[in-house]
């Protein structure tokens, strides 16, 4: 029992001191923080001395490892030590993952992904991914499960629950090549509406090329569902409708302060953008960004959370960590508050107001430009 709990408490210090020093430095002083490691310490002695089945120490230290991180952030993570994070990669599969019920979740399912050609639906748990439960890895340990089979051309097989039915299935990702299909675009009433699923690199030159076939015609931007992105491409999509001015802006205790302010290539007006409570993180950049350049911005208040991540390293430890904000146009954070709309509407459970209200009030206003 001595040497586990003097190896938990060890090992509890270094990684913990670590953590507290790059996070938690001025919010509640030495004091606390020696008290919540040393609560850390008993907890898991306790856990280890009295749970039903004997507790691997790796099990436990993958644990407090994830647990204390996500709880930051749930795209918090410590590498391995040769690992090399791509911030801004595709999901692997194009799983976009969340937590349920307190394991790894479908958050959002790219379009043309393997996920999607295997049914996957958004909210369903993914109880087991190829082999291993979710409920004991940190999201980004999933992730690192499913990037390296899909880096080694490898299928994986998931046992996913979808709580609705109360039904569990296994499930198959096919390895292979897919592209990401960001965007479609489609005429209705006049109105050229787009539908913006992801912001894969390229997405904003693909959609410029496109949106100059319809030159001439409002556009509705449908941002919904919109969730994983590039903090470029973004931007990048706001700066085709900016004429000029700041587009957006991150800012961290110590990482400083970037600003992002529109360039000389607008291709239109800014269009009225429709967001809800789905558009998240990359989506919600854009929707401030938007914004900012004077976007009518219709529907419902946004997810509020759009951090800035980054890798930090200190005595031998590297972690992805939100190392800023992004801000809003009143200069708050983003994160906890969200992008608010112009015009609130309501969801229904019939037809899309929401799309509908976008639709008129682009209408409006080019009758009255036109006029």
């Amino acid at each position: 029992m001595r040497t586990f709990r003097t190896a938990v408490m060890a090992s509890s210090l270094v990684v913990l001191l670590t953590f507290a020093g790059l996070l938690l430095a001025g919010r509640g002083g030495k004091q606390q923080l020696y008290r919540a490691l040393g609560n850390l310490a008993e907890v898991l002695h306790l856990v280890h001395e009295n749970y039903v089945d004997p507790v691997d120490l790796t099990t436990l230290e993958r644990g407090y490892e994830g647990g204390f991180l996500e709880a930051i952030d749930p795209d918090a993570a410590l590498l391995e030590a040769e690992e090399q994070p791509v911030l801004d990669a595709v999901p692997p599969f194009g799983l976009v993952l969340g937590r349920r019920l307190g394991c790894a979740a479908a958050r959002r399912v790219l379009p043309g992904s393997p996920a999607g050609a295997a049914g996957i639906e958004e909210g369903e748990i993914l109880e087991r991914v190829g082999g291993r439960k979710t409920r004991t890895l940190s999201l980004w340990a999933v992730r690192r499960v499913l990037r390296e089979a899909e880096g080694a051309g490898r299928s994986v097989e998931l046992l996913v629950l979808d709580v609705r039915a109360e039904k569990r299935r296994s499930v198959t990702l096919a390895a292979g090549s897919w592209t990401v299909e960001p965007f479609t675009v489609e005429s209705r009433d006049g109105v050229t509406v787009v539908t913006l699923a992801a912001l894969a690199p390229g997405t904003a030159a693909s959609l410029a090329d496109s949106l100059r076939e319809h030159l001439g015609a409002p556009v509705v931007l449908d941002i919904r569902d919109l969730v994983w992105g590039t903090e470029g491409e973004a931007v990048a999509v706001a700066d085709l409708f900016a004429a000029d001015g700041a587009l957006g802006v991150w800012k961290g205790r110590r990482a400083g302060e970037k600003a992002f302010a529109a360039d000389a290539g607008r291709i239109g007006d800014p269009p009225v953008t429709v967001i809800d409570r789905s558009t998240e993180a990359a989506g919600e950049i854009l929707a401030a960004a938007l914004g900012r350049a004077g976007a009518t911005l219709v529907g419902q208040e946004t997810a509020g959370r759009a951090p800035h991540l980054g890798v930090v390293q200190e005595n031998g430890l590297r972690l992805v960590l939100p190392i800023a904000f992004w801000l809003g146009p009143d200069g708050e954070p983003l994160d906890g508050a969200g992008v608010l709309p112009s015009e609130e509407v309501e969801p229904a459970r019939e037809g899309d107001p929401m799309l509908d209200r976008a639709l008129e009030i682009a209408g409006e206003a080019y009758g009255r430009k036109a006029a």
